[in-house]
């Protein structure tokens, strides 16, 4: 990413400028994401086995990305190379290059050392379910309204045991530290 994705040379008068353009630019940044994405996803998988399906299909999609915008990188910087009149000549430059062969080598070696038993469409699928079965959890009505209902009913009880005089003002502080933390399994009768 660091390295040129575009040199251009400018001559005239005799004069010869050259200036080159690393890959830190619009659609670059993205082919830099996918590319940290792609080295941190075999991170989290067991190391002395192949990725777990979800996993590997993320790094697939990883991969694709970084091709995707490579490709569209490429064609915007096509758009400067080789026009110019013979005044500038504009070439891609070798961290293009290298980001071309990293990012084919991405698929290739993520798909060489899969599980035989894992492929596209399984991949999606598995991949599809996880992330609606996580979202399904965070958009349940009343997915977290149980435990709220038991601490506001825990903490009106409470609040009336210490009304009636039942309890002092300590241990309705003490019993109400508890219910705010959770642990209320003492208070159960």
């Amino acid at each position: 990413m660091f390295l040129p994705w575009l040199t251009i040379s400018v001559s005239m008068f005799g004069v010869s400028e050259s200036n080159s353009i690393n890959g830190f630019r619009s659609y670059g940044i993205m082919v830099f994401i996918a590319f940290i994405v792609a080295a941190i996803i075999p991170l989290m998988g067991k190391q002395e086995a192949a990725l777990e399906k979800n996993l590997w299909f993320s790094e697939l999609i990883a991969g694709a990305v970084a091709v995707l915008f490579l490709l569209i990188s490429f064609f915007n910087l096509s758009n400067s190379v080789g026009g110019g009149f013979g005044i500038a000549d504009a070439s891609y430059g070798f961290g293009m290059w290298l980001a071309v062969a990293a990012s084919v080598a991405i698929l290739l070696i993520s798909w060489m050392y899969r599980d035989p038993s894992n492929n596209l469409k399984e991949g999606f699928d598995s991949l599809k379910q996880t992330i609606t079965t996580h979202t399904s959890t965070f958009n349940t009505p009343g997915s977290s309204a149980p435990k709220r209902t038991n601490t506001i009913d825990e903490l009106e009880r409470l609040a009336k045991l210490k009304e009636n005089g039942s309890i002092s003002e300590e241990e309705y502080l003490q019993m109400k530290a508890k219910i705010m933390t959770g642990d209320v399994s003492s208070f159960n009768n």
